[in-house]
Order: C-alpha cells, then structure tokens, then sequence
C-alpha cells in the first residue's frame, strides 16, 4: 500500500500548528499498518516522517520516492489543493480528511483504514475508542473552557470533537454556541461566559511550559470563577487537539478535572 493523507485544517491557533493531527491513526510505514501509528518493530517508538512533522511533503522528495505505506500533508492550510495534486499526480493514493466532530474522526479512521485495506481493524478501533469514552451523566455540568491559545485566547467552537469530548467527560463546552471550529475570546465574553474550569492546552507549546500564571495575571480575569478558584488545569495539546486514537486520553484528563 502507498497512501497519502493529509488533515486539511488544524482546530487549534493559526492553522500552522497542523502537525501531526492524525498522528496515531496514519503515521505507519509498514503494509501492516498498526492504526495506532507506531512502528511494530522499533519498540513503540512513534514514526518518525522525512522533513519533520508538520512538513509540507513535496512530489521527488526521499519519503515520496521511497514509496510510504503513509504519509502527511502536515499544514497543507497554506495551499490544500496544491499539495494534493501534486502528491496524486506521483501516482500516491491521497486521502484528505477534514474531521470536526467526533463522529468525524470516527468516520475519518474509517476512511483510513480502508484505503489501506484493514477495514475491520479500523472497525474495532473506533470501537474502542467509543467503549473508553462511556458518557457522565453529572446533576450539573461543570462550564470549561479549554484555550488552543492564550493570547489572544482561542477556544475550540461548536464545530470541534473537544465540544463532544467535554460533554461526555460530564462537563459544558461555554463557547459551544460559536459557529466554526475555533474562536477568539475576548476578556467581555470570558466574563460573561464565567467558565468555572479552564484548561491550557495551548497548540504547539510542550506540556512543561504551560503556566497558569498566564491565565491569572489576565486582569479583566480575575473574578472569572475559574480564575478565582484556581481551578486553571493544563492537558496536553497532543490529547485534545489530534483527532486520533489519543483523543481518549483528552477524555480521560477532563473526566479527572471534572470529577
């Protein structure tokens, strides 16, 4: 098998942050392609891509010539049609997926794993995943805030699995109502939206340096209930902004906070 597949837009902060989103579920350079993106014969490392994660992955190039059983348009944002044709017109079978809600990236790992001709191993783990993500039922949901981006702030929107992620984990997604997959969020709309939990999961920015101090030292902030009951908690990007298998573990963290 040689198949492309490229995510067509990033949800977190400036689209340039789209490596990597489909990391567990493509990444795989072996015909017997373990959906969980890891290489079966090198200790579970990740799979590592020519030109780094996230680059745009050019027609002539090392990887395309060597002929990958997958491979990624990691920010083709910039140009989408291009890049594609460019890789279709090598002879590469390119699969585009553009997942917003979660129920998209269901269908998104489907789409994966028949092009590569295991289509019952896609089946089993969609079916996973949804197993490891039973709904919470709380009396009251908790009102969350997770930020792509801390300044200006962006916040994934109605069009965005971390809405659903947030609903199943017993909580209330407060810019849920905001049309698209992510949006700004002034100081205005932060008060009158009063997230009671909020969540640093910044796009592109390794887990150790995220800081809640950010948040707090906002002064238009300070009364937000979140803010003001320290209830500022950081889960990393690779757990909520990847639409993959991880995304269970996005849950798992929130369930944690929400708990």
């Amino acid at each position: 098998h040689r198949l492309g597949v490229g995510h067509r837009l990033g949800q977190g902060a400036g689209q340039s942050f789209a490596r990597g989103q489909m990391d567990e579920g493509i990444h795989e350079a072996h015909v017997t392609a373990d959906l969980r993106g890891r290489h079966q014969s090198s200790e579970n490392e990740p799979v590592r891509m020519a030109g780094g994660a996230g680059a745009i992955l050019q027609p002539g190039t090392p990887w395309t010539a060597a002929g990958p059983q997958a491979a990624e348009l990691g920010n083709p944002a910039e140009h989408p049609g291009r890049s594609v044709e460019k890789l279709q017109n090598t002879g590469l079978n390119t699969v585009v997926i553009d997942p917003k809600r979660l129920a998209d990236v269901d269908k998104s790992i489907h789409q994966i794993a028949g092009a590569l001709g295991i289509s019952q191993r896609g089946n089993k783990l969609v079916e996973q995943m949804r197993a490891a993500m039973s709904p919470v039922k709380p009396v009251r949901r908790t009102k969350v805030l997770v930020e792509w981006w801390p300044k200006p702030v962006i916040s994934p929107a109605r069009d965005s699995w971390v809405t659903n992620l947030i609903g199943l984990a017993g909580g209330e997604n407060v810019t849920a109502e905001r049309e698209g997959k992510s949006v700004e969020v002034s100081d205005v709309v932060a008060r009158a939206l009063a997230p009671e939990v909020i969540v640093m999961s910044w796009c592109g920015v390794k887990l150790e340096k995220y800081r809640a101090d950010v948040v707090t030292r906002r002064p238009n902030w300070r009364e937000i209930p979140g803010v003001k009951h320290q209830r500022i908690h950081p889960i990393t990007e690779a757990f909520l902004g990847r639409p993959g298998p991880r995304l269970v573990e996005g849950y798992k963290s929130l369930k944690q906070i929400l708990k």
